[in-house]
């Protein structure tokens, strides 16, 4: 039997890759629905709310909000990073005195 996707869950998974950022595949793998659903559910909303608006392809607006969210998800690693080196290298400093 096939799993019962209510609007809500349709709307929420759209929220979350249209305005949350997150990627198509994270917001699969989190609802447990299928990443061509999920790109028609975006799709629809797409036309529903901005009927007139000029865009490229949902797949590659799909694309642009997941390379936006890697490129977040990168950064705050980055700075993770930075963190951790200042840390150890004060650390060595005051052992070495």
């Amino acid at each position: 039997m096939a799993k019962q996707i209510t609007q809500g869950m349709r709307d929420e998974a759209v929220r979350l890759v249209v305005v949350e950022g997150q990627t198509v595949r994270d917001v699969c793998q989190l609802l447990d629905v299928g990443p061509t659903a999920l790109r028609r559910w975006i799709e629809q909303w797409r036309r529903i709310h901005d009927p007139l608006a000029e865009a490229p392809p949902v797949d590659a607006q799909v694309r642009i909000a997941e390379l936006e969210a890697q490129n977040r998800r990168l950064k705050e690693e980055r700075d993770l990073l930075k963190k951790s080196i200042a840390f150890f290298i004060r650390d060595s400093d005051h052992r070495s005195k």
